[in-house]
């Protein structure tokens, strides 16, 4: 649909009459203002995925150093085994 090519995906969900159905967006969410652009845009939160996974103490890192930046991609199997991911887990994330 051609009116849509330009909509942002959390609108699709923003404008939907959700009676008391909470909205929470995840995906691509690495910093504060990554959040705060998803609240912003209407979502009632949001939640971290990969950047939890790979640092399990990630929103502790942003509020003691706001210039963090998470490593979240090509990570090696030794820091996974250091943020206390299971060796099964470690294997799926490999694949």
């Amino acid at each position: 649909d051609p009116a849509c090519q330009y909509r942002s995906r959390i609108s699709a969900f923003t404008e939907l009459d959700r009676k008391d159905v909470l909205l929470t967006v995840a995906g691509k969410i690495y910093q504060p203002h990554d959040a705060v652009k998803c609240m912003q845009a209407g979502a009632d939160f949001v939640t971290l995925g990969r950047v939890a996974i790979v640092h399990y103490d990630h929103p502790q890192q942003i509020a003691q150093n706001s210039s963090f930046k998470p490593e979240i991609f090509l990570v090696t199997q030794a820091h996974l085994r250091q943020e206390g991911l299971s060796g099964k887990f470690i294997d799926y994330m490999s694949s």
